[in-house]
């Protein structure tokens, strides 16, 4: 095992204050990284901003108020840009990152971590800059979500089990053996998998079993029974 990779880990070679800076499902690298921090015992000052289109996309937002009680070192304050009357919202609004300035308009002294979209990040990072962040104290994990692929059977009298290998940028992160189960009227299973990658420009290698063809909605290819494919695709 060798890890963590990315740029988007937790530095503990710094006394500086952090900022985690979540976007939406950004969330969940930052959630990681806060729980390594009171694990380990750190006694910085962590600030968390989650942004969020409404209340509801707020997935997780009892936990981080529960470590706001539990650390004294810990502040969260999630952030709405566009709440529905519904919501009830009194809290902040607004694009995340400007009211992270609005609190912050100086940023030489502190780290910050952003995770969220490649655009929220592309957005906040030159204005983080332009208030006094320097660029070795911020650290980013920008994703975008890659095209479903999906994997049918052409052997359906066999009722044996699928195999789809995907592997991205030289390695194989996902190999998925499906079951024959669920036959539609051609007698044909699917197989389904979202993954999610980093910003920039991939490549995949898509490998099937000699009793599936595969139909990959980014080109709509539909590749032959253990064939292989290739596919670059720009995150």
């Amino acid at each position: 095992f060798k890890g963590p990779l990315g740029s988007s880990f937790l530095r503990e070679d710094s006394r500086k204050p952090i900022i985690f800076v979540a976007g939406a499902t950004g969330f969940a690298p930052v959630k990681s990284m806060v729980e390594h921090a009171f694990h380990a015992g750190m006694k910085r000052r962590m600030f968390l901003y989650w942004g969020a289109r409404r209340l509801r996309d707020l997935y997780l937002a009892d936990l981080p108020r529960q470590w706001a009680r539990e650390h004294d070192n810990f502040m969260f304050v999630p952030v709405l840009s566009g709440p529905a009357p519904e919501d009830n919202w009194s809290g902040r609004t607004g694009l995340v990152h400007e009211v992270i300035l609005a609190d912050f308009p100086d940023l030489s002294e502190h780290q910050v971590y952003a995770c969220g979209s490649v655009a929220m990040v592309q957005t906040a990072h030159p204005a983080f800059v332009a208030h006094g962040m320097s660029e070795p104290d911020c650290f980013s994990d920008a994703f975008k979500v890659a095209p479903n692929m999906r994997a049918q059977t052409v052997c359906p009298r066999e009722r044996a089990d699928v195999t789809v290998e995907l592997e991205m940028d030289g390695k194989l992160p996902h190999r998925i053996v499906a079951p024959p189960t669920g036959f539609g009227r051609d007698g044909a299973s699917t197989v389904h998998r979202r993954v999610t990658v980093g910003a920039g420009r991939h490549e995949f290698r898509v490998r099937l079993s000699d009793n599936a063809q595969g139909e990959f909605n980014w080109n709509r290819a539909k590749p032959c029974a253990g064939s292989t494919q290739n596919k670059a695709f720009q995150g």
